[in-house]
C-alpha cells in the first residue's frame, strides 16, 4: 500500500486548506532532506517507485498529474494511430518490466467503455422519449370514409352510378426507420462485446473494476433489448445482427441516417449524437480484446511511460509533416519504425529507434540508438532523443546528445521534454518577477530601475490561468530554446517541450514545437536539380 499512499500524500500537502506546500518545493531535490518530511522520504524508498530507479521529481509529476498525462498520450496514440492507420495492428511493442506487449492495449479501455455506455443511455432516453417516425400513406378501398377521398380513383374502381366503396389515402405511423434500427443495434453490440469479455479465459483473471462494469453493462443493454417498446423496430434490425459493426449494410444505413438528417426529415439532434458515438464505440476497437490480451496496467512501470511518451511524439510529429500536404508514408510493420517523405527531389526518413551498429559510418567505436533521427540516403542531418517526466534538463542528458551530434556528424540536435523549457507555473518567484519586471516599466515610465524593483507584483505566485489576459499577452509561452555554443555558431541544439496535456497551454506549445521541428528538418534539405 505504500505506493498509493504516498501519492496520497504528496497531494494532500499541496492541496491542504493551512499552509499548503508550493509545488517547486516539493519538487527540489532538498525537500526530502528536510527532517520534517522523514515519514514522505520513508515512504518513496519503501515504494516500488524507488525500487525501479524513478526519481523523486518524478513521483510528483505522477502524483500531482491532474490532467492525467498518462491517459492523454496513449489516448491520443489510439486516434493518432486510427487516423493514419485504419486499424491498431503490428504496431509499437511496449517494453515493461515483466514483458514486451503491444501497443494499445484494448483492454485500458474498459473503462472508456462504462462511460461511452452511460453518453449512449442518455442519448437513447432521448430518442425513445421523442422517437422519429415516418409518416407514410397506404391505401383503403371499401365502404367507409376513411381519411382522405382519392375521387379520381374511386370513380375508375366504380362499377354503379353512385360508388359503394371508396379509395382513401390513410396515413400511419411507421417506427421502423434506419434511425431505430441503428439504436437497437448499439445495444446489442455493447451487450455482445460485454459478454464475451466475460467469458473469455485470460492467462491471468480481470480485476473487480473491470469485471463489475462488464457485468453492469452486459445486465442492462440485456434489460434494453428485452424491452425494446418498438417490436417491429427490434424484428426488423434482427437482419444485421450477424453483421459486424463496421459493414457496408450497416455502414449504408448510417449514411442514410445523416442525408435524413440534412433533408430535415430528421428533427432530433439526438439521432445526430447517435452517429457520433457509432465512431467512438468503433475506436475502442473492443474486438481486438481476446485471451492473449495482457491483462496488467501496462502504464504502472516508468519504461513503459517512457515507450508510450516516445510513441506518442513519433505519431505527433508524422500528423503534423501529413498535414503539411507532403504525403509520408507511415511504415510500422517491423522495426525500426519510420515515416517517409519525398521533398525537393530528395527522399528523408524519420527514424523511431533506428540502432546504428559498429563498425559503420555513423556508429565506429559502439553501438547507438537515439530515440529519433531523420536521414537523407545515409545522411544524419537531425537526432533528437525524449527525456519523459524528467524535472529539468541533465547535463547527462546533453552530453549524450553531444555524444550523438558528434559521432553522427550533424549540427543539429533536440532535447525532448515534458516541463522543459520551463514557464509561468514551473518559475520561482525570481522568476516570474523578472519576466513581469518589463510589463512594469512601460506602465511606469516614471519610476526608477530601483523603485520598480521594490514594488509588489500581485501576479507572483498565481496560476497562469488566474493571470489577466494583458499579462498573458506579454508572456508569450515558448516551447523551443536554443543553446548557443560559442566555439561553433553553426551547431543548433535545442531544448523543446512536448508536454502529454490537453490544456490550452499544452496544446500551444506542443504545436510551437512541432512546427519549429518541421521547419528546421525542411530548411536542412538541399536543392538537387535531376538531370
Amino acid at each position: 500500500m505504500s505506493d498509493q499512499e504516498l501519492l496520497v500524500k504528496i497531494n494532500e500537502l499541496v492541496e491542504r486548506e493551512v499552509n499548503p506546500i508550493p509545488k517547486n518545493v516539493i519538487l527540489s531535490g532538498s525537500f526530502l532532506s528536510d527532517p520534517r518530511n522523514s515519514e514522505i522520504l520513508g515512504l518513496f524508498e519503501s515504494s516500488s517507485y524507488s525500487k525501479n530507479d524513478w526519481e523523486w521529481h518524478q513521483v510528483v509529476r505522477f502524483a500531482l498529474d491532474k490532467a492525467n498525462s498518462q491517459q492523454f498520450m496513449y489516448d491520443k496514440l489510439w486516434s493518432l494511430l486510427l487516423k493514419h492507420r485504419g486499424h491498431y495492428n503490428d504496431y509499437f511493442e511496449l517494453e515493461t518490466e515483466e514483458g514486451t506487449f503491444p501497443i494499445p492495449n484494448p483492454l485500458t479501455d474498459l473503462n472508456r467503455f462504462e462511460t461511452i455506455y452511460q453518453q449512449f443511455f442518455q442519448i437513447y432516453k432521448n430518442i425513445t422519449s421523442k422517437i422519429h417516425f415516418d409518416f407514410p400513406k397506404k391505401e383503403y378501398y371499401g365502404p367507409n370514409f376513411r381519411g382522405k377521398i382519392n375521387w379520381q380513383k374511386t370513380i375508375q374502381k366504380s362499377n354503379t352510378e353512385y360508388p359503394l366503396n371508396f379509395v382513401s389515402d390513410i396515413p400511419y405511423r411507421k417506427f421502423v426507420t434506419p434511425g431505430n434500427i441503428l439504436l437497437i443495434l448499439c445495444v446489442l453490440w455493447m451487450h455482445r462485446e460485454a459478454l464475451r469479455i466475460l467469458q473469455l479465459k485470460f492467462s491471468e483473471p480481470l480485476d473487480n473494476t473491470k469485471t463489475n462494469i462488464l457485468h453492469s453493462i452486459s445486465e442492462k443493454t440485456k434489460n434494453l433489448l428485452l424491452h425494446f417498446p418498438f417490436q417491429d423496430v427490434r424484428k426488423e434490425s434482427t437482419k444485421y445482427w450477424n453483421l459486424p459493426n463496421d459493414d457496408k449494410q450497416i455502414l449504408y444505413l448510417e449514411s442514410l441516417v445523416k442525408k435524413r438528417i440534412e433533408q430535415g426529415i430528421v428533427r432530433n439532434l439526438n439521432y445526430s449524437k447517435l452517429l457520433d458515438w457509432i465512431m467512438q464505440f468503433r475506436n475502442l476497437n473492443l474486438m481486438m480484446i481476446s485471451e492473449n490480451t495482457p491483462v496488467k496496467n501496462l502504464l504502472k512501470s516508468q519504461k513503459s511511460q517512457d515507450t508510450v511518451y516516445e510513441a506518442w511524439m513519433f505519431m505527433e510529429f508524422f500528423d503534423y509533416f501529413y498535414d503539411q500536404g507532403l504525403i509520408p508514408k507511415l511504415n510500422l510493420d517491423s522495426k525500426p519504425y519510420n515515416f517517409e517523405f519525398d521533398y525537393r527531389g530528395q527522399k528523408i526518413t524519420f527514424w523511431y529507434e533506428h540502432q546504428f551498429n559498429p563498425p559503420g559510418p555513423h556508429a565506429w567505436a559502439v553501438q547507438q540508438r537515439p530515440d529519433f533521427t531523420v536521414m537523407i540516403e545515409n545522411t544524419i542531418i537531425g537526432v533528437f532523443d525524449a527525456k519523459n517526466f524528467s524535472n529539468t534538463e541533465t547535463s547527462q542528458a546533453r552530453v549524450k546528445m553531444l555524444s550523438y551530434m558528434s559521432n553522427f556528424n550533424t549540427k543539429f540536435g533536440v532535447l525532448f521534454f515534458p516541463f522543459v523549457p520551463e514557464f509561468w507555473n514551473e518559475w520561482g518567484r525570481k522568476e516570474q518577477r523578472k519576466a513581469l519586471l518589463p510589463i512594469y516599466a512601460k506602465e511606469n515610465p516614471d519610476k526608477t530601475e530601483a523603485q520598480l524593483q521594490s514594488m509588489s507584483f500581485p501576479e507572483v505566485t498565481k496560476p497562469w490561468n488566474d493571470l489577466s489576459q494583458k499579462i498573458q499577452n506579454h508572456l508569450t509561452p515558448d516551447s523551443v530554446r536554443l543553446i548557443p555554443n560559442p566555439q561553433d555558431p553553426d551547431m543548433e541544439f535545442y531544448l523543446m517541450r512536448m508536454e502529454p496535456n490537453d490544456s490550452e497551454l499544452a496544446i500551444k506549445m506542443k504545436n510551437q514545437t512541432v512546427q519549429k521541428l518541421f521547419e528546421e528538418i525542411i530548411k536542412k534539405i538541399p536543392i538537387t536539380i535531376k538531370t
